[in-house]
C-alpha cells in the first residue's frame, strides 16, 4: 500500500495490539490503512465496531461464502464488526458451489438487496425465469474484469501442460490396498459425524506420499488407544489428521460444529484393541517405504521442465505445491540429498523453523526500514525475497493453506507434487505464477499414478474438461463453480476412490461423473451463472478501449508540444539535428 499508493499502512497481529495497549495507545487509531486477518479481525469485533472505519476490504472474499449458513464464527464476526462500514470484496472465485455463494457474499455488503435465503432459493434457485432480474439486483454491488476483457492492453503468458507418469512400489501398492480396506471398513478409529471429510482427508494424504498417511494412522491409532483407556471425553479432529496445512484447507467444512462426544460400551473393547493391531501393522509397513515411487521421478520431471523453461528464457526458478506438512518436510528432505541442498525455501502455515528463521534474520538485517514489526508477514516477505533475489535458490516447497495469495510472477515452473480433486484450488495454485507480470510462458507439472485407473481417469477430466493446464486462460475466466464443480466434485471424487475397485467400476462411476457435469440442470445453472457474472460488466472491454485512446492522444499532444518547444529553443540548428 505505501509502495504502490503511497497510504500509510499498519500491519496488525496479537502481538503488535497488545503492544500498543500495553503502551496505553489505541492501536486502531491510525490514519490510514490497517492491515490484518480475518481471524484477528473477528476476535475483535467490538474494538473494530467502534473504530469506525472509513471502508472495509476483503480480500480472498470467497472465504465468506458460508455465511448463508449461519454459526459461522469468522464471516459472523467479521458482519457484526464491519456492518455500518462501506465494504470492498476482492475475489477471483466468487461461486465455488452454488449460487448461494454469491447470496452470502452479497448479504455482507447489503443484507436488503436479497431479503434472505428463503426468498433467494425461491427466486434464483427454483425458477429460470428470474435470472435477468437477478442480474438487475447484482448490478450495483458486483463488477467483473476477465482476463479477455484487458487481452489487448495487458499481455499475458501461455500455460502448457508437463504430465510425468509414476508406478507406485509394489510395497506402496499393497499398502494402500490396505488402507482403502481399512478406511472403508473402520467401525471404531473413524466413526464420527465427520467421517466423510475424514475418510476424504485420508485420502488426500494416500495421495500426497507415504509420510504424510503415515502421521494420520498414528493419528487414529493414538485415538483408539484413548477410547481403550476410556479417556476420550470429545473426538479432536486436528489431533486425528495430525497434518495442520491439510486442515487449513477443510476447516470451512468443520469449523461450525461442535465436538463429537464419543461413547462406546465395554462390549466393543474387543473390536478397538483388533483396529489397533492393524494399524500398528500398517503404521510398520509405512515406515519401511522410505521413497516413493513418484519421488523417483522427481528430479527428471524437474529437469525437464527447467529445460521448457530455458527455452521460453524463463528463470531456473519452481514452486513446488503440496497439501501436506509432512510431504513438504519429506521432500525437502529428500532433495536435499539428491542435489538440491541450499538451493530451496519453504513455505507453510507456519513457518516458525530453524530454516525459515534464518532466512528472516538476514532479511531483517538487510532490510530494517522493511520490517513492519508482525512476525507473520514479514516472514512472508522474507521467504519471498530469498526465493526472488537469490540466484542460487532454486526451488519453493509450499503446502496450498501456506501459499495462498503469494505473488510468484517472477517463477515460471509450476508442480503439482499431489494434485487437488477441487477444480477450484488447482486454478488457484497455477495462479500464484500466472498472473499479471509474468514474462515468460509458465510450465505445469503434473504427476499421474498410471497404474490408478481413477487417478487417470480424474487427470483427463481436469485437463479435457475444465481445460486447467493449457492456454491463455487456463480456467481463470471460466465458472468452476457450479452445482458439481469444486467441494460438491471433489467428494463425487471421493466416492469413487473409496467405493470402487475394479477398472470397470471406476470407468462406470466417472462416466456417470461426467454426465451429471453435462446434464441439462448443470447446464441450466452455468448458464445463470453466466449471465450473472460474464455479462455484468460488458462495457469493460469498451472503458479500456476509450482510455487507451484517450492516452495515446495525450501522449501524441505531449510529444508535439516537446517538438515544438525543442524548435523554439534550437531555432535553425534543429534542422542539423533533424536530418
Amino acid at each position: 500500500m505505501e509502495e504502490k499508493f503511497d497510504i500509510p499502512t499498519r500491519l496488525l497481529d496479537k502481538a503488535q495490539y497488545d503492544y500498543f495497549r500495553a503502551e496505553h495507545k489505541d492501536p486502531l487509531n491510525f490514519a490510514g490503512a490497517i492491515i490484518c486477518s480475518y481471524n484477528f479481525a473477528a476476535d475483535r469485533k467490538c474494538e473494530m465496531h467502534a473504530a469506525g472505519f472509513d471502508l472495509f476490504v476483503v480480500d480472498e472474499a470467497h472465504k465468506l461464502r458460508n455465511l448463508h449458513k449461519g454459526e459461522t464464527f469468522i464471516a459472523d464476526g467479521l458482519y457484526e464488526a464491519f456492518v455500518d462500514t462501506k465494504k470492498l470484496l476482492l475475489t477471483a472465485t466468487p461461486i465455488q458451489n452454488s449460487l448461494m455463494d454469491i447470496f452470502s457474499l452479497v448479504s455482507f455488503i447489503d443484507p436488503t438487496i436479497f431479503v434472505n435465503k428463503f426468498a433467494f432459493e425461491e427466486n434464483y434457485l427454483r425458477t429460470e425465469q428470474r435470472h435477468r432480474d437477478l442480474q438487475q439486483r447484482l448490478k450495483s454491488v458486483l463488477h467483473r474484469t476477465l482476463r479477455r476483457d484487458v487481452l489487448e492492453y495487458i499481455r499475458y503468458t501461455n500455460r502448457e501442460a508437463l504430465t510425468i507418469a509414476f508406478d507406485p512400489t509394489p510395497e506402496e501398492q499393497d499398502l494402500y490396498a490396505e488402507i482403502s480396506d481399512y478406511i472403508h471398513n473402520s467401525n471404531y478409529g473413524i466413526r464420527t459425524h465427520f467421517r466423510t471429510l475424514i475418510v476424504l482427508m485420508i485420502q488426500k494424504l494416500m495421495a500426497s506420499s507415504t509420510n504424510a498417511v503415515k502421521g494420520t494412522l498414528e493419528g487414529v491409532r493414538n485415538r483408539l488407544l484413548q477410547m481403550q483407556k476410556k479417556a476420550q471425553k470429545a473426538f479432536n479432529i486436528a489431533n486425528l489428521i495430525a497434518d495442520n496445512d491439510l486442515l487449513e484447507s477443510y476447516k470451512e467444512e468443520y469449523e461450525t460444529e461442535d465436538e463429537f462426544l464419543e461413547t462406546f460400551s465395554d462390549h466393543d473393547v474387543a473390536g478397538i484393541d483388533e483396529e489397533i493391531k492393524f494399524l500398528n501393522d500398517l503404521i510398520y509397513k509405512a515406515g519401511k517405504i522410505t521413497v516413493d515411487g513418484k519421488t523417483d521421478k522427481l528430479i527428471a520431471g524437474l529437469e525437464e521442465g527447467f529445460a521448457r523453461i530455458a527455452e521460453k528464457g524463463g528463470k531456473r526458478k519452481a514452486i513446488i505445491f503440496t497439501e501436506s506438512q509432512r510431504t513438504l518436510d519429506y521432500l525437502f528432505e529428500y532433495l536435499s540429498s539428491h542435489g538440491f541442498k541450499n538451493k530451496m525455501v519453504t513455505f507453510s502455515g507456519n513457518n516458525n523453523n530453524a530454516r525459515c528463521n534464518a532466512i528472516y534474520e538476514e532479511f531483517r538485517g538487510k532490510n530494517p526500514m522493511t520490517i513492519s514489526g508482525v512476525r507473520s508477514a514479514d516472514m512472508r516477505l522474507a521467504i519471498i525475497d530469498k526465493f526472488k533475489t537469490d540466484d542460487n535458490v532454486e526451488l519453493m516447497i509450499a503446502t496450498e493453506a501456506g501459499a495462498e495469495g503469494l505473488n510468484l510472477q517472477f517463477c515460471s515452473m509450476l508442480v503439482n507434487y499431489d494434485l487437488p480433486w477441487n477444480p477450484q484450488r488447482v486454478e488457484q495454485r497455477i495462479g500464484r505464477i500466472h498472473r499479471y507480470g509474468q514474462k515468460h510462458d509458465v510450465v505445469i507439472v503434473n504427476f499421474i499414478n498410471k497404474t490408478n485407473a481413477a487417478d487417470v481417469r480424474l487427470y483427463n477430466i481436469l485437463q479435457n474438461k475444465f481445460k486447467l493446464f493449457d492456454g491463455i486462460f487456463g480456467a481463470s475466466d471460466e465458472i468452476l463453480g457450479s452445482l458439481y464443480d469444486g467441494v460438491e466434485f471433489e467428494r463425487a471424487v471421493s466416492e469413487i476412490f473409496q467405493n470402487c475397485r475394479t477398472e470397470r467400476e471406476i470407468e462406470k462411476a466417472f462416466d456417470a461423473l461426467q454426465a451429471r457435469l453435462g446434464e441439462q440442470k448443470e447446464e441450466k445453472l452455468r448458464a445463470a451463472e453466466q449471465l450473472v457474472l460474464d455479462n455484468m460488466n460488458p462495457s469493460i472491454a469498451e472503458k479500456l478501449r476509450v482510455i487507451k485512446a484517450s492516452a495515446d492522444k495525450y501522449i501524441e499532444h505531449q510529444k508535439h508540444t516537446l517538438w515544438e518547444l525543442t524548435k523554439a529553443i534550437l531555432g535553425d540548428t534543429y534542422f542539423l539535428m533533424k536530418t
